[in-house]
């Protein structure tokens, strides 16, 4: 059996990547009023920090199946297979994961880690303990 998990999005996360593109391209506008050039390349920095977001974070999934974990973030994958799990617990760290809100699951393995932020994380870290027993 399968079980499928959106990532969670808070407003400290969200508003942050979300926020910049906007702030760039509003930051843009104004600047065409003093000078064309930095207009233009502020706004086309904005556009390309926007189109690039949802490349790089879109879908957040992550799946946890009958061997491994897979987290889905953008067109990047990675696996991590049960037998290298050493440690699950909560985390509310800020280190760069593919998770979208400060609301944590952190998975330990092969001496490194990485992080998941499904909506309801007690439930994910039950269910994803219980596959490795």
């Amino acid at each position: 059996m399968t079980a499928s998990y959106r990532s969670a999005v808070d407003f400290t996360i969200g508003g942050f990547v979300f926020g910049i593109p906007v702030v760039l391209l509003l930051v843009g506008i104004i600047l065409l009023f003093f000078t064309t050039i930095g207009g233009v390349i502020t706004i086309i920095g904005g556009l390309v920090c926007g189109s690039l977001i949802p490349i790089l974070f879109y879908p957040c999934v992550y799946l946890i199946t009958d061997s491994e974990v897979r987290i889905k973030y953008g067109f990047f994958e990675k696996q991590i297979s049960f037998t290298e799990i050493e440690d699950v617990e909560l985390s509310k760290e800020a280190w760069s994961s593919p998770a979208l809100s400060l609301k944590r699951v952190k998975i330990k393995y092969r001496d490194t880690f990485t992080m998941v932020s499904p909506p309801n994380r007690e439930e994910f870290m039950v269910f994803l303990k219980s596959k490795l027993s």
